[in-house]
């Protein structure tokens, strides 16, 4: 009966020991990744996000503007396969 107490307590303590060196693991990767994000805005500064959001923006507007137009010529074509 003891034996078995101290090797479920032996298990207990290895899982307990991993399941910290996970949380700190998981803790540094985290903080490593914002500090990153620091060094890059950092770097980068405002005006290059607010370009690369200029950038991204007008993409998006333009894929808009295309689906719009092939939505419109899809529209066209079947009316007139209905005529």
């Amino acid at each position: 009966m003891a034996s078995s107490s101290s090797s479920r307590l032996k298990f207990f303590d290895k899982l307990h020991k991993f399941t910290i060196t996970g949380i700190l693991g998981v803790s540094l990767i985290s903080a490593g990744l914002v500090l990153y994000n620091f060094y890059l805005f950092k770097k980068e500064g405002v005006p290059m996000l607010i370009e690369k959001y200029r950038t991204k923006v007008e993409e998006d507007i333009e894929l808009k503007q295309r689906e719009a137009e092939y939505l419109e010529e899809r529209r066209q074509a079947e009316k007139k396969a209905q005529n």
